[in-house]
């Protein structure tokens, strides 16, 4: 089993499929087929769940009637992994009472199909007709658990709003159950928080509902979420006054009605957060890597391949997710603003930026900026640009590969070297292609960008067209692959 286990990453998607097939798992991408997979293995392996990096801490105990403590324990990691004891396991997660489209990709839910199965989304959509608020929806899943969908967010507008009476109701329901069954509660604690929602109220209440009942509850919060110290270079990197935007409710919720001049730069802080590689954020931000790597770099194909050397292939092996409040919102406003001036939805896309290592929090902090910008640090420059001015727009690339060597003193990478590089998410708008090089122009008007004339990268007119989204750490390799591998 360990073996098994320990060759999950190595293997093709054939492979994968035979397991998913054998353990009655419902395949999905690469990636997610990996996460259930090492999931149901780990749970086989041992009846106690796997303890997770940063150890639980116990922030309430309290005397049950009968005389039992129970305990209220915080720990960072995935509620759908639940900890302590075996027996019944009661999954809580705070819900709207009315079908959400978004809960199928990201979320409490999309986390819960991805580990659970999609039974409890199969339950909801179909029978959430049925619930009235402070309800509550329970689905076995195998395994000893049972997710408790409870009903206590409403709609007000377009954004949903908690309601703490409503949760005062359902978890009163799910604490009758948990205590009768001998079971655990493991609470979900959204990322970012609905509107309404404190969440030092929600801990009180359920302390008092659940654990003064005589039940250990486990409070599981996101990696973002949780308090963490900053990583030495990602702590706030201004001595100014906190950022002026409340960092609750969703990014689109916090620029209504708001202007860029309600989110300055010279305001903004950062953090880095590590992502741990054995989480599904970090097999997602993988695949996203690799299916913006060009593969066709002459550097690391042609080249090599004329020398004698076999080409060069990259490897992400670690990252760091750019908490950034002010360039978030700043990212929502620009797409809002496009969308009214082009009359035409914004595709998000990926682009990178590879730079020297000293300038990489600068950028996770300000984004890039153009030259002479008030708060851009860079005072020369090797060139005004090849496809528009660097005093007037920015420049990023569509592909992970083709920044690398920008980030290694502009030399192409030798097998084991290790760089870092941004990853951003990216609104290139209308976009200008010119087939020859035409130098350090304006923008051109009418358009939102410029295509350079090998569709490599673009150049944006604006600095919040692009917000950095991850620090990805990639080691060069020698490409070894044989036809056997694609078999």
């Amino acid at each position: 089993m360990a073996a098994l286990l320990a060759g999950i990453d190595k293997m093709k998607k054939p492979e994968l499929l035979q397991l998913c097939d054998k353990y009655k798992v419902d395949p999905g991408s690469v990636a997610d087929m990996k996460y259930k997979l090492k999931r149901l293995l780990e749970e086989a392996a041992s009846p106690t769940p796997k303890v997770a990096k940063t150890a639980a801490s116990t922030t309430f105990v309290a005397p049950s009637a009968d005389g039992c403590a129970a305990a209220r324990k915080e720990v960072v990691g995935d509620f759908c992994l639940p900890k302590g004891p075996s027996g019944p396991r009661f999954l809580v997660h705070v819900a709207l009472l009315a079908p959400d489209p978004k809960w199928k990709r990201d979320g409490a839910m999309a986390q819960i199909s991805r580990v659970c199965g999609m039974e409890p989304q199969i339950q909801y959509e179909a029978l959430w007709h049925t619930q009235s608020a402070g309800g509550v929806q329970f689905t076995e899943c195998g395994g000893e658990k049972i997710v408790c969908t409870l009903f206590a967010l409403s709609l007000e507008g377009d954004t949903p709003v908690f309601q703490l009476d409503d949760f005062v109701d359902g978890m009163k329901v799910v604490a009758r159950r948990a205590k009768k069954d001998g079971g655990t509660v493991h609470i979900h604690r959204p990322d970012p928080l609905p509107a309404a929602m404190d969440w030092g109220a929600v801990q009180g209440k359920v302390d008092t509902l659940v654990v003064a009942q005589g039940v250990d509850t486990w409070v599981y919060s996101s990696p973002s979420a949780a308090p963490a110290a900053a990583s030495d270079s990602g702590a706030n990197t201004t001595a100014a006054a906190p950022a002026p935007t409340p960092s609750s409710g969703s990014v689109a919720s916090r620029v209504e009605g708001k202007k860029f001049t309600d989110f300055p730069l010279d305001r903004a802080t950062v953090k880095l957060r590590k992502i741990d590689k054995d989480t599904q954020e970090f097999w997602d931000l993988e695949e996203r890597f690799y299916a913006n790597v060009q593969g066709r770099n002459e550097d690391y194909v042609a080249a090599r391949i004329k020398e004698g050397k076999k080409p060069v292939k990259f490897v992400l092996i670690g990252a760091e997710r750019v908490e950034n409040d002010i360039l978030e919102c700043r990212f929502e406003l620009k797409r809002r603003e496009l969308e009214k001036t082009t009359k035409e939805k914004q595709r998000c896309r990926v682009s990178f930026h590879a730079t020297h290592p000293k300038n990489i929090m600068s950028i996770c902090k300000t984004s890039l900026l153009p030259f002479k910008h008030p708060l851009n640090p860079c005072k020369t420059q090797v060139d005004d640009g090849y496809f528009g001015t660097n005093k007037k727009g920015i420049y990023v690339s569509r592909y992970a590969d083709y920044t690398l060597k920008y980030a290694n003193h502009v030399v192409p990478l030798q097998p084991k070297e290790v760089v870092k590089i941004i990853m951003f998410k990216t609104m290139p708008g209308k976009s200008k292609h010119f087939s020859k090089m035409p130098g350090a122009i304006n923008p051109s008007p009418g358009f939102n960008s410029h295509s350079s004339p090998t569709y490599l990268e673009w150049y944006l007119f604006d600095d919040s067209q692009a917000c950095p989204e991850y620090v990805c750490q990639v080691r060069a390799e020698e490409d070894t692959r044989t036809k056997s591998d694609d078999e």
